[in-house]
């Protein structure tokens, strides 16, 4: 009976440890505890009475700061919870933004290359333009040259048609004709009788030769004609040529801009992509943190409830087992004697100096105590 009256009161003295009170107050109950509480009730001083009462005001702080405890555990427990839908919807809306956006940028990325790839045909028509009018031109270029020499054939031919055929001069000249008529490939028959007509003077040729000569004057004039026509046409060929590149210019500018805009677009939307990612990524985090911490509450709940109920069912019911226990009846056989109060051990703090234990003749006295 005496140990567990000993187990009794040291199970309520390590439930007033958790109250708010000071070392030496605490020292100070440890020593009084047996000699009030462990007294029977309707044996109990008046002073014994004032520390029961106090220590039950103490118990009552230390239920009380349980009981707030789980009050706060389940408060935080219940924010947590009433957070975790606004995190989820943050995260589906992070969702879809992202995934809106990754479908922009694959949009603008398709955008750049297909206005890249049109610009790239713009600056290839660019260069035909160019080409187209150098080849032009070098027609034209071609045709005044083919009119010069025939202009200067036709005039050698004149001049041949009235000289002497054993003048140095005459000889020369008639070469001159003999090789542009070659180098231009002037019908063979023409190139054989021309040199026997020349050879002869003006008034010994014959009418074969003059015709030889007649037909190589008319085929040389139908020639210049022929140029003055190709140079007439080169004039507008050439500002033909010269719009089309003005247009392939405008055109080239133009899809130049369009790539650098798509460019600058896909730049913009990429960044925002990152954005988006990152956005989406923190509030994924930010449910698995919120998910994570409500477990953790949960648990903490739990065990600030279980130590509530250890303790209602534990140091409270102690307490107050000891606070109404009453001097038994004695035994038949036995003689009344009186009880005798039992005393406690209790192992002082560490660097508190031991005190020897109070006895029930030295509790009479008045007791001053802040509880």
């Amino acid at each position: 009976m005496a140990d567990k009256l000993k187990e009794q009161l040291r199970e309520v003295v390590v439930a007033l440890n958790g109250a708010d009170i000071t070392n030496e107050i605490e020292k100070m109950l440890s020593i009084v505890l047996p000699l009030s509480l462990g007294e029977y009730s309707d044996q109990r001083h008046r002073f014994q009475q004032q520390v029961v009462d106090g220590i039950e005001g103490l118990l009552g702080q230390v239920e009380a700061s349980l009981v707030q405890d789980v009050a706060e555990k389940k408060a935080a427990r219940d924010t947590a919870a009433a957070d975790k839908p606004s995190k989820d919807k943050d995260a589906a809306v992070a969702a879809d933004r992202l995934t809106a956006k990754v479908a922009e940028v694959h949009r603008l990325k398709v955008a750049l290359a297909d206005i890249a790839t049109a610009f790239r045909v713009a600056r290839s028509a660019l260069t035909d333009a160019e080409e187209a009018k150098v080849v032009d031109g070098q027609k034209a270029k071609e045709a005044e040259k083919k009119k010069a020499d025939f202009v200067l054939a036709l005039a050698d031919l004149h001049a041949l048609k009235a000289s002497a055929p054993d003048d140095k001069e005459t000889k020369q000249k008639a070469s001159e004709l003999m090789s542009l008529l070659k180098k231009y490939k002037f019908e063979e028959s023409m190139m054989i009788a021309l040199p026997a007509a020349l050879a002869k003077a003006p008034d010994a040729r014959g009418q074969f030769d003059l015709m030889a000569i007649n037909q190589l004057e008319g085929e040389i004039d139908k020639l210049i004609v022929e140029m003055d026509g190709i140079l007439a046409a080169a004039l507008p060929g050439q500002a033909n040529c010269d719009a089309a590149i003005k247009k392939a210019q405008n055109h080239l500018a133009d899809m130049r801009g369009k790539q650098r805009a798509a460019a600058k677009a896909f730049d913009v939307a990429s960044n925002e992509q990152a954005e988006c990612e990152a956005t989406s990524a923190a509030a994924q985090k930010a449910v698995k943190d919120i998910v994570n911490a409500s477990k953790k509450l949960e648990k903490a709940l739990h065990n600030a409830e279980v130590e509530v109920e250890l303790y209602v069912q534990g140091p409270k019911e102690t307490f107050q087992a000891l606070q109404q226990h009453v001097t038994p009846p004695p035994a038949p056989e036995e003689e009344e004697a009186e009880a005798a109060p039992v005393a406690m051990e209790v192992t002082p703090r560490k660097g508190t100096p031991t005190k020897a234990t109070p006895t029930k003749e030295n509790i009479e006295l008045p007791v001053a105590m802040t509880l």
